[in-house]
């Protein structure tokens, strides 16, 4: 495998890789829809090694939260031969592409080649860029590419968008979430006196509010008002605790939402 990457990299070939909208893999201009055909359960591996950005992965991670529902004797080996044939038809696509899912000892990591290149890599590094540099940089030109890239959700092909697995992530993301703004706020559950989640699903709340360690009176749930008002939950919510007098001036009020593409994010206000 070494000595395949090495040579891959000494050539002069173009890929992107398409995740948002249809998967796809265009190399040297020309798109491939093949891997498609072959394996959604691929599609889903390569989707959640690329996220990953380089993290390796462990064998029993993968087979929890992609095949959850495998019924082999042997899971393992089920993920090394769907790991050897998505390597396979990458290589078909483009000689040594498919080095880039890299095995380590009971792990796989994605390491992309110099010359691969990846729209939601690409998107996430926009983002961060628009967000730390000042607007005068060039705001206007990576908009025009973030808009160009877009054709769509994440996750639209593969096999990663069942109940299950949705259900996971979106329990996970939150708590994610709440954990990652508190490390880069310096605030604490102690500090917030509301949450307000996205109100699509009260399961996910309620196994959700735990992990996040925030007493469960903090957080206003109304879904079961309203229903999945998709992404008005919160702003109908936060206009419900106003209007009824639930909110005071200095109120630290922390939003945590997940939604369409499998996306996710959190927010603190001072009311």
């Amino acid at each position: 495998m070494p000595d395949q990457r090495k040579k891959a990299m000494s050539k002069n070939h173009s890929v992107f890789i398409r995740m948002m909208g249809l998967f796809t893999v265009e190399a040297n201009g020309e798109i491939h829809e093949e891997l498609m055909a072959k394996s959604r359960k691929g599609i889903s591996l390569m989707q959640y090694l690329i996220l990953e950005r380089g993290r390796p992965v462990s064998s029993q991670r993968l087979i929890r939260e992609l095949w959850a529902d495998c019924r082999s004797d042997n899971p393992e080996g089920a993920l090394k031969t769907m790991v050897s044939r998505v390597r396979s038809a990458l290589n078909e696509i483009s000689p040594g592409l498919g080095t880039c899912i890299v095995s380590g000892q009971g792990t796989y990591r994605w390491e992309s080649l110099p010359y691969v290149h990846v729209d939601v890599l690409e998107i996430i590094d926009l983002l961060n860029a628009l967000r730390h540099e000042p607007p005068q940089s060039g705001h206007m030109s990576k908009t025009e590419r973030l808009m160009e890239l877009f054709q769509g959700d994440l996750y639209l092909t593969g096999d990663i968008l069942n109940g299950q697995a949705t259900f996971k992530f979106a329990v996970n993301s939150i708590s994610h979430d709440v954990a990652e703004l508190f490390e880069k706020t310096g605030l604490t559950k102690d500090d917030i006196d509301v949450v307000i989640p996205h109100q699509a699903n009260k399961r996910i709340i309620d196994f959700a509010q735990p992990k996040t360690g925030i007493d469960r009176e903090k957080w206003y749930v109304n879904i079961e008002r309203y229903g999945n008002v998709s992404g008005a939950s919160i702003p109908i919510a936060l206009d419900e605790m106003n209007k009824k007098g639930l909110l005071k001036r200095g109120d630290k009020i922390l939003f945590t939402a997940f939604g369409g593409g499998l996306s996710s994010g959190a927010v603190i206000i001072e009311w």
